[in-house]
């Protein structure tokens, strides 16, 4: 039997319940066969948490046993009570808070770890976090690593240690696979006895105090409000106007790489941070920005070279922190085994039979424009690919099903996680994780021009499918007469 070291008795209790909680799932749910809810037969109900957890051994298994990413960057493993406890004194680190929904707060860490590998520093990334007014649902958290698998976008860096905030401090909401860890002997450790660790021993997860931050904020530039989610004590100072490009201090004029000549040299605060703090009638800090943990509050609206295009535009063209870092981070394999149980689901194919190539559409308002863009979008994969794309299927936060009609009139298929239960059955941010991976996995896309879900689904499928993506522009014009027409063996 393993010895699970105590940390304290709190912390023992905590890896107590853990340890029975995995004895227990997952629960087996009682849905007949043939019904709608099949597709989801094998999967634990009831806790989300049980399902990440679920997700998290599957991983494992299909991927076989790893090096931990964060190899290299931590004192000991396990998390304490103190964020800093746990961090080198031989070592620099970032740290940044993401914002908005799940592709806003995408982009942001993508470009954490592109700030970090510039700068020097070893990226801590943040759980990506669903608030109810977003996720439709209770809020939630998500570490990156049940999303993304880190190790890959690691290797391409250089071998990067990449932390999470997991392995330094728990925060609430904490997932329950994420409170004890297992020890995997990169260094000679003790439990609480001093007794020495052996590789398998777990560790209980020591629970958090109250910390005190200093960090650097974008946010107050703008008028807007910073945080950083799961600390509550956080004095902020404003960047300098010399981290955007030359007299260019909009939103629009972050650039990144000056940034991160700023976060390679940060030592002591400029004068004029401390002057916007006055101007803005905020009180000045009395903690200074750690040199050794560099903290900012948002990176989404940084660009490589903001005075050559709009922000959105770097992402587009698939350059930047795209190609550096982003397409580099693919979906964990067993959330992908998810998406893929959906979609033969939705096009009628045996439960083992390969999925065929397929045309994804992500949809805001009118129907008929999306689908003659898209009608448009096929002829040209046929004639550029040579393939014939019989099934399509779309993703749309618009609930009427009327406006749906029409698509479905034409054989279109509709991700309904509204009739599937999924975030019901197994919380509120599986539907918009899995709408990310559906249209992923397509060989055609159809996009919003201004929606960054539709801009990061539209380079995946470039750049891990070899597929053809495109845009509805704004006044897409139909041809008079025009009537939707594709079907098996279109010519």
């Amino acid at each position: 039997m393993r010895r699970i070291t105590l940390r304290i008795l709190l912390g023992g209790l905590v890896g107590v319940a853990f340890v029975i909680s995995r004895l227990t799932y997952p629960k087996r749910p009682t849905w007949m066969i043939g019904e709608p809810h099949e597709v989801w037969a094998s999967l634990p109900i009831g806790d989300p948490g049980a399902l990440w957890g679920w997700l998290a051994e599957l991983n494992k298994s299909i991927r076989g046993e790893t090096r931990r990413v964060s190899w290299g960057a931590l004192k000991a493993q396990g998390a304490k009570a103190s964020l800093r406890e746990n961090l080198r004194n031989d070592r620099r680190y970032l740290m940044s808070a993401g914002s908005g929904g799940l592709t806003n707060q995408f982009m942001s860490m993508v470009n954490a770890i592109y700030l970090a590998r510039e700068s020097n520093r070893i990226p801590i990334l943040l759980h990506f976090v669903g608030y109810a007014m977003q996720i439709g649902g209770p809020a939630h958290k998500l570490p990156v690593s049940d999303v993304f698998d880190l190790s890959r976008v690691s290797m391409v860096l250089d071998g990067m240690p990449i932390v999470e905030i997991h392995e330094l401090r728990q925060h609430d909401l904490e997932q329950d696979h994420l409170k004890v860890v297992s020890f995997d002997g990169e260094f000679e450790q003790m439990d609480k006895l001093g007794r020495p660790l052996v590789p398998g021993d777990l560790i209980v997860a020591e629970p958090p105090e109250t910390e005190a931050l200093a960090c650097w904020s974008w946010s107050l530039n703008h008028g807007r409000t910073a945080f950083l989610s799961g600390f509550d004590d956080v004095q902020w100072l404003p960047l300098p106007k010399n981290v955007y490009a030359d007299n260019y201090t909009t939103e629009s004029g972050s650039d990144f790489l000056k940034l991160a000549r700023f976060a390679r040299d940060a030592n002591g605060v400029p004068q004029e941070s401390f002057q916007a703090l006055d101007q803005l009638n905020l009180p000045r800090p009395s903690l200074l920005p750690d040199p050794e943990l560099f903290c900012i509050d948002d990176l989404f609206w940084y660009s490589e070279q903001p005075q050559r295009w709009d922000f959105h535009t770097e992402w587009r063209v698939g350059s930047g922190a795209w190609a550096i870092v982003g397409k580099y981070l693919r979906f964990q394999p067993a959330l992908v085994g998810l998406a893929d149980r959906y979609l033969r689901h939705a096009f009628g194919l045996q439960t083992r039979q390969a999925l065929p190539p397929f045309f994804a559409v992500h949809i805001r308002r009118g129907a008929e424009h999306y689908a003659h863009a898209a009608w448009e979008a096929l002829r040209e994969i046929e004639a550029v690919l040579g393939i014939h794309l019989e099934h399509i299927i779309f993703t749309t936060d618009e609930p009427d099903p009327d406006w749906r009609a029409p698509l479905l009139s034409y054989g279109w298929h509709f991700v309904d996680h509204d009739a599937m239960e999924t975030g019901d059955k197994f919380g509120h941010w599986l539907p918009t994780l899995l709408d990310n991976v559906i249209l992923s996995r397509a060989t055609g896309f159809l996009g919003t021009h201004g929606s960054t879900m539709s801009i990061i689904a539209m380079r995946r499928v470039i750049d891990w499918n070899g597929g053809i993506g495109r845009w509805i522009s704004w006044g897409h014009s139909i041809p008079e007469g025009w009537k939707w027409a594709w079907h098996r063996n279109h010519q």
